[in-house]
C-alpha cells in the first residue's frame, strides 16, 4: 500500500513539473517554426514581383512583439533615446514619448503622459505617477499574500511535494515562464538584442536582495542541508557555464540547446531526491506506526492545528506584510477608509479572474465571472504569442472575426452553463480549480509588476536620473519584483525554505530556459547557427557580484550549522547595494 501511496505521488508531482516543460518546449519549436515562415515569407516578399502583405504582416508582428517583449529582451536603445528626451525642443517631445518611450510589457505610455497628456506638468505628473508606484506595490502585495502564497502552499500539499521541491518548480516556473513566452515572441517578431546584462543584473538582485529580505521576515530558520546545497550548486555551474561562452564571445545552436537541458537536469535531480527522501522517511516511521498504532488521533489534531495556523497566516494584512519586512507600524491604515476604498474594488477585480481554492468563500457569481473573465485574461497576457485581435474565419472564408469575440461568445455560454448547473459549492478543492488559480495570480503578479516597472521608468525620466541609474536598478528591480513579492508571501506563510529555493531556481530557470529559448530561436536560422555577444564591463561586475553573493549564501548558511540568520539577510542586501554603487560608477566613467 505504502509503495502504491509513493507511486502515486510521484505520478502526480511529474503531471504538474513534466508538462510545463514540454509546454516551453512545444512553443519554444512553435517559435522556431513560425520564424523561419515568417523569414521566408519576407523574403519571398522582397523578391521581385512578390507580394507585400506577408512583409507587413511580418512587420506588424515584429512590432507588437518588441512592444510586449522586455524582461529578457534588451530594449536599452530605445531607453536611451526616451531618457534624452529633454534635449528635443518642447514640441517635439510628445511625439517622441509616444515612439520611443513605451517600457517593456506594460500596457500604458506612462513617459507620454507626462509629456502629452499633461503637457510637462511636473506638478501633476509626478505625484500622479507616485501614486500609481503606491498603487502597483499595493496591488502586488495583496495579490501575492491574498491569492498566490495559499494557492502555492495548497498546490505544495495536494501534490506532497517537500518545500524545497516547490520553490524550484512551482516557484521558478511561475515567476519565469511569463519572460519566456515575452522572450520567445520578442525573438520570433525579429528583435535579436538578448538582454544577458539584465538577467545577470536580476539574478545579483535575487539571489542578494530577494533572498536577504526572505531573512528578515523569517529568519532564524533552518535549511535542508542537501537541497540547499544542490540548488546553490547548480545555480553557481549555471553560471559559470553562461559565464565562459560570454567570455568566448559567441554562442552556438548546440550550447543554447544545452542551457536549457541543463535545467531539465536539475528538474530530475530534485525530484529524484525528493522521492529517495520520502521513501527514506516512510521507511524509518514504519517501526512507529506499528508501535503507535492506537493513538492516531495525535496525529490528526496536530496536522488541524499546523492547518490553522497556516490559515491564520493566510489572513495577514498587507499592514503586517509592510510592518515586518520594514519594521515600521502602519497605524493609521488600520481604520483607514483609504485602505477600504482600494481593496474593495481590487478584490473584486481579483475575485472575478482568479478561482477561489477555499470552498467556505466559494461564490456563485464569481464562480460564472471566471468563465468569463480568466480566457480574456489569459489572452490579454499572451498577446504577444498571438494577437487579441487576430481575425478568424466564422464557418465562412469571407467572414472574419477578432479572436477575443468568439472567445467572449464561447465564455457566455459556458458561464450560463455553469450557472445554470451548478448551485452549490465544491466538497473539497479541486486540482484543476487550483492549477488555474495558481496560473492566474502569477499573471496578475507579472502584469502588476509591469505597470510598476513602467512607472518608476517614467518616474526617473521626468525626473532627470542618469539612464546609467536606471537601468541598473529599476530594470532590474521591475523585472524581479514577482520574485520578491512572491518570495516574501511565501515565507510569511510559514514556507521560508521553499522561499530561499524559489531564490536561486527562478533565476536559474530565467537564465537557462529564458536566455537558453531565445538563443536557440535565434541561433536556428542562422547561417552559420551562431550569435556573437558584445562585451561590456559592467557585465564583468554583475557575473562578480552574483558569484560572490553564492559563494557567501553557500559558505556562510553552512558554517551557520544551515541557518539562515537576519545578520547575513542584512549583509546581502548591503551587497546588493555595493553592486549597485559600483555598477553605477562603471557605467558613468564608461
Amino acid at each position: 500500500m505504502e509503495d502504491s501511496d509513493r507511486r502515486t505521488r510521484a505520478r502526480r508531482r511529474f503531471s504538474v513539473v513534466i508538462p510545463q516543460l514540454v509546454l516551453l518546449l512545444v512553443l519554444g519549436f512553435y517559435r522556431v517554426w513560425t520564424a523561419s515562415a515568417q523569414l521566408q515569407s519576407l523574403r519571398a516578399a522582397a523578391a521581385p514581383g512578390g507580394r507585400s502583405r506577408n512583409a507587413r504582416y511580418l512587420g506588424e508582428i515584429t512590432n507588437a512583439a518588441r512592444q510586449n517583449a522586455a524582461g529578457l529582451v534588451e530594449s536599452s536603445e530605445d531607453h536611451r533615446h526616451c531618457a534624452s528626451i529633454d534635449n528635443l525642443p518642447p514640441r517635439r517631445r510628445c511625439e517622441h514619448a509616444r515612439l520611443h518611450c513605451k517600457n517593456g510589457r506594460s500596457v500604458l505610455n506612462y513617459v507620454s503622459l507626462h509629456y502629452c497628456a499633461l503637457d510637462q506638468r511636473s506638478w501633476l505628473s509626478v505625484p500622479l505617477l507616485l501614486a500609481a508606484v503606491l498603487l502597483a506595490f499595493f496591488c502586488l502585495a495583496e495579490t501575492a499574500e491574498r491569492f498566490f502564497s495559499p494557492v502555492a502552499t495548497l498546490m505544495v500539499e495536494m501534490l506532497s511535494m517537500s518545500p524545497t521541491m516547490g520553490g524550484v518548480t512551482l516557484l521558478a516556473l511561475g515567476n519565469g515562464a511569463p519572460d519566456v513566452f515575452a522572450s520567445m515572441a520578442a525573438i520570433g517578431g525579429g528583435n535579436s538584442r538578448i538582454g544577458l546584462g539584465a538577467i545577470i543584473s536580476a539574478g545579483t538582485f535575487v539571489s542578494a536582495f530577494v533572498v536577504g529580505s526572505v531573512a528578515l521576515v523569517a529568519a532564524p530558520f533552518s535549511v535542508k542541508p542537501l537541497p540547499f546545497v544542490r540548488d546553490v550548486v547548480f545555480y553557481l555551474a549555471a553560471v559559470g557555464l553562461v559565464f565562459l561562452v560570454y567570455m568566448k564571445g559567441v554562442v552556438t545552436f548546440w550550447q543554447a540547446v544545452g542551457f536549457v537541458s541543463f535545467y531539465a537536469v536539475f528538474i530530475v535531480v530534485v525530484v529524484v531526491m525528493d522521492l529517495a527522501r520520502e521513501a527514506q522517511l516512510d521507511h524509518d516511521q514504519v517501526p512507529q506506526k506499528l508501535v503507535q498504532a492506537g493513538i492516531d488521533e495525535i496525529y490528526v489534531e496536530a496536522d488541524a492545528e499546523r492547518l490553522n495556523l497556516c490559515q491564520e497566516s493566510f489572513r495577514k494584512s498587507w499592514k503586517d506584510f509592510l510592518a515586518s519586512f520594514w519594521d515600521f507600524k502602519v497605524a493609521s491604515l488600520s481604520s483607514s477608509k483609504i485602505r477600504s476604498m482600494l481593496q474593495a474594488p481590487l478584490h473584486v477585480i481579483l475575485r472575478a479572474t482568479i478561482p477561489e481554492i477555499n470552498p467556505f468563500n466559494w461564490s456563485r457569481a464569481y464562480s460564472t465571472a471566471n468563465f468569463v473573465f480568466c480566457p480574456l485574461l489569459l489572452l490579454v497576457m499572451f498577446r504577444s504569442m498571438i494577437p487579441i485581435d487576430h481575425p478568424v474565419v466564422f464557418f465562412v472564408s469571407s467572414v472574419k472575426l477578432p479572436l477575443w469575440s468568439l472567445v467572449l461568445v464561447q465564455n457566455l455560454f459556458l458561464a450560463a452553463a455553469f450557472f445554470v448547473s451548478t448551485k452549490h459549492p465544491p466538497e473539497s478543492t479541486q486540482f484543476p480549480v487550483a492549477f488555474m488559480a495558481f496560473v492566474m495570480s502569477v499573471l496578475w503578479i507579472s502584469f502588476v509588476a509591469s505597470e510598476l516597472l513602467g512607472c518608476l521608468a517614467a518616474l526617473g525620466i521626468v525626473l532627470g536620473v542618469s539612464p546609467a541609474l536606471l537601468g541598473l536598478t529599476v530594470l532590474a528591480w521591475g523585472n524581479s519584483m514577482g520574485d520578491l513579492v512572491a518570495d516574501i508571501a511565501i515565507a510569511r506563510a510559514g514556507k521560508p525554505e521553499m522561499a530561499i529555493a524559489g531564490c536561486f531556481a527562478g533565476p536559474m530557470f530565467n537564465m537557462l530556459v529564458g536566455l537558453g529559448f531565445a538563443l536557440v530561436l535565434h541561433t536556428s536560422y542562422l547561417k552559420p547557427p551562431e550569435y556573437y555577444l558584445s562585451y561590456h564591463p559592467s557585465l564583468l561586475i554583475a557575473f562578480g557580484f552574483l558569484f560572490t553573493s553564492l559563494v557567501g549564501s553557500l559558505l556562510v548558511v553552512a558554517c551557520s550549522k544551515f541557518q539562515v540568520t537576519r545578520t547575513w539577510g542584512l549583509c546581502l542586501i548591503g551587497l546588493y547595494f555595493i553592486f549597485t554603487l559600483v555598477s553605477v560608477f562603471s557605467g558613468t566613467l564608461s
